[in-house]
């Protein structure tokens, strides 16, 4: 979110201030490495006839552990699924721009999508985490300016932003938090003296609010407006493509993670 300046904002004049989350907590970037896909009774599947596999799955005592897919067919995996012994999707592995190189994780529970993980400057880093509640982001962590570090928070309601705090100085605490109603900024404050407390700001004229921030899902479905009366449904899970003739060759991981 860009930063407001002090013409956006009408005098503090009683607005109540807004407080730190405790769950602010500055994570360190960490490599996205990938995982191996073994284990058992390995199965190619050629999707589109041409002699090559397209995917590859792994099976033991005839349940499917994992398997790697070729979606773009050019001879690499691009996404790489591993299951649970309920046959439930557990994790993914993504390269979604085919370069080789993964570009985001994520993980599952009972089949549901909680969580993703981003590498989003292609460095083999992951510097995004999304939570996720159905198909709703409820809190987003970044490390927006590639410091190493965690320094902006996102918190959502329903896939919509409600909240943004942000450690603009990388001192591991924030100094500036925030406030959205209906998706709009609508209230500003600083820590000017550092000492992890606001201590500037207030509400920000309506006449300078910015266009409400648009929804946001986690799974990529269409979200339901807040005041719908029923909310979106949870996504199913993926299935696994159907089995065919094992052809001679198999898709490689590409270079790297």
């Amino acid at each position: 979110m860009a930063a407001g300046s002090a013409a956006w904002l009408t005098a503090c004049g009683g607005a109540a201030p807004i407080a730190s989350d405790q769950g602010d907590v500055a994570r360190e970037v960490v490599p996205i490495e990938r995982m191996d896909c073994d284990g058992g009774e390995e199965q190619l599947v050629d999707l589109d006839g041409d002699g090559r596999a397209n995917v590859r799955q792994v099976l033991k005592d005839g349940k499917l552990v994992c398997e790697q897919i070729d979606i773009n067919l050019d001879g690499r995996v691009d996404l790489t699924r591993f299951y649970g012994p309920d046959q439930q999707v557990t994790f993914e592995q993504h390269d979604f721009d085919f370069d080789g190189r993964l570009d985001q994780q994520a993980f599952y529970e009972k089949g549901q999508l909680v969580r993703k993980e981003l590498d989003t400057n292609f460095d083999r880093l992951i510097d995004t985490w999304i939570f996720c509640e159905g198909p709703y982001i409820t809190r987003l962590e970044r490390d927006r300016r590639h410091t190493g570090r965690v320094n902006t928070w996102e918190m959502y309601k329903k896939g919509q932003l409600e909240r943004v705090h942000y450690d603009n100085d990388n001192d591991l605490k924030v100094d500036r938090w925030e406030q959205y109603s209906a998706g709009r900024l609508v209230q500003i404050a600083e820590d000017v003296n550092h000492d992890g407390s606001p201590d500037r700001g207030g509400e920000v004229a309506p006449d300078r609010m910015a266009p409400a921030a648009h929804m946001v899902s986690c799974d990529g479905s269409e979200l339901a407006a807040p005041d719908a009366e029923q909310a979106a449904p949870a996504p199913a899970p993926a299935a696994p493509p159907p089995a065919a003739q094992a052809p001679a060759s198999t898709p490689s991981e590409g270079e790297g993670g």
